[in-house]
């Protein structure tokens, strides 16, 4: 990494530790070389900034860059890019410029750089006409046109909730375990959620409250992320936080829209919850059997590993690794699945 940021950038810095590994002691963290570099680079206040060129892959972690803001992908984790540029003239504030990946974007003219804005042109489009003050939304449709919109419906993916399965982590998770079942489907579901309370404690400093699913009540827990541990069978809150779901999962097999897979299979899946503007809903969950015990070795806590929306997972994967995967997907915009975003396992001739 440094041999490549030498030849390509001429303004950073490099220290290494005769000896030492990843860590070596809270030293490495207050390193004052560390602290006059960033001093040296703070943002002084500068004048307009007539020109953005903004790229984020993940609106829920970055999102607003100055006036604009991408307030939804097109293609979940793909890079999305604006670059806008401003003038101003007597007569009225413009905005034109490109767009890639995007299909929601708002533009604030109340900022003091973007104050006024009169009229938007993006990708070589039809000039859109504002009138007024208020944050411009702006929609791209089907047909790539982009015209005025309201703000994204908060039961659309968004900056604040645009899906992927650790998201239900945010907003003061709780951890529901599901007890409906068999005696030993409910032992597997605590073990689990006591797991990934331990691993969250351990991994994150951070303390989460387990709760069975007979005791789980929307009204008294609103706007929390929630971890469901159990199938549609096994536990008793998922019909009123996943029932309308299409990643369904019972002891016997999985649905995915249309397609029906017998188990055993484990499933990872995240929701919006159901109620909450803000909050999210997600399971690690599998079939009976294998597929629970499957479940409960997916490693969704260490750094690296990314998951999508939604994942089906068979238990071979404890062998063949990826080869094990069967599906997975982003939804699309409105939380449905979609053909584009999602990808099957090809079977070998």
């Amino acid at each position: 990494m440094r041999e490549k940021l030498g030849s390509t950038h001429a303004d950073f810095a490099y220290y290494e530790r005769p000896g030492a590994g990843h860590w070596w002691g809270d030293e490495c963290m207050d390193w004052p070389p560390l602290f006059e570099f960033l001093k040296r680079h703070t943002l002084g206040e500068g004048g307009r900034r007539d020109r953005l060129v903004f790229v984020t892959v993940d609106p829920s972690a970055s999102s607003t860059c100055d006036w604009a803001s991408i307030d939804q992908q097109r293609l979940s984790l793909e890079p999305s890019t604006i670059d806008l540029a401003i003038e101003r003239s007597d007569q009225r504030t413009t905005v034109t410029g490109t767009t890639d990946n995007i299909r929601r974007l708002s533009i604030d003219p109340t900022h003091p750089d973007a104050e006024g804005v009169a009229e938007v042109t993006l990708d070589g489009g039809t000039p859109i006409r504002i009138d007024g003050t208020a944050m411009i939304h702006l929609l791209r449709g089907e047909s790539g046109m982009w015209t005025l919109d309201k703000a994204v419906p908060t039961d659309e993916k968004n900056a604040t909730r645009s899906g992927r399965l650790r998201s239900a982590w945010n907003n003061n998770v709780l951890l529901v375990v599901g007890t409906t079942g068999t005696a030993d489907e409910t032992t597997w579901n605590r073990a689990r959620a006591r797991q990934d309370a331990e691993r969250w404690w351990y991994r994150g400093n951070g303390l989460v409250e387990i709760i069975d699913d007979t005791n789980f009540d929307p009204a008294v827990h609103p706007d929390r992320g929630i971890m469901l541990y159990g199938n549609a069978d096994s536990n008793g809150a998922w019909a009123s936080l996943l029932g309308k779901s299409p990643v369904q999962v019972t002891r016997d097999s999985v649905r995915v829209g249309d397609q029906v897979l017998p188990g055993p299979l484990a499933v990872t899946i995240v929701r919006p919850r159901p109620g909450s503007d803000i909050a999210s809903v997600a399971a690690v969950t599998g079939t009976s059997g294998e597929g629970q015990r499957l479940a409960a070795t997916l490693p969704f806590f260490f750094s690296g590993v990314g998951w999508p929306d939604w994942m089906v997972i068979e238990p071979s994967a404890l062998s063949k690794g990826e080869d094990g995967i069967v599906g997975l997907g982003f939804f699309d915009h409105d939380w449905t699945i979609q053909t584009e975003q999602s990808a099957w396992r090809i079977a070998a001739d």
